[in-house]
């Protein structure tokens, strides 16, 4: 299935596709306040910030929304695992979603 299908068929708004930058991301993921004492260290991403399109193609397969992934990443964000190519894997149920370190959408997939 094509993108222009994918967002035809209501599966990702045109919008999601849009990424911004990851240096943006990681400036705001991670931040330091001089002599605050207080640091905030990133774990993994709460947010998504786009998908790509083996994601949204692999979606589309198993009629997985974006409000689905969304919902997924937002709140298992707490609990995700970080995989050895530094990618976080969330689960939800019966769906599992591969983001990377900017909150990008890798690829998801509903388990049987």
């Amino acid at each position: 299935m094509s993108i222009r299908n994918v967002i035809a068929a209501g599966l990702l708004s045109a919008s999601a596709l849009l990424v911004a930058t990851p240096a943006a991301i990681a400036a705001t993921a991670t931040t330091s306040q001089a002599g605050s004492g207080v640091q905030i260290l990133a774990g993994a991403p709460c947010i998504v910030t786009g998908y790509s399109l083996h994601a949204a193609e692999e979606m589309a397969k198993d009629s997985i929304t974006g409000d689905q992934v969304e919902d997924v990443v937002y709140t298992t964000c707490s609990r995700a695992v970080k995989q050895t190519n530094g990618n976080w894997k969330y689960t939800k149920g019966k769906i599992v979603v591969i983001c990377n370190n900017n909150g990008y959408v890798v690829t998801a997939w509903r388990r049987s």
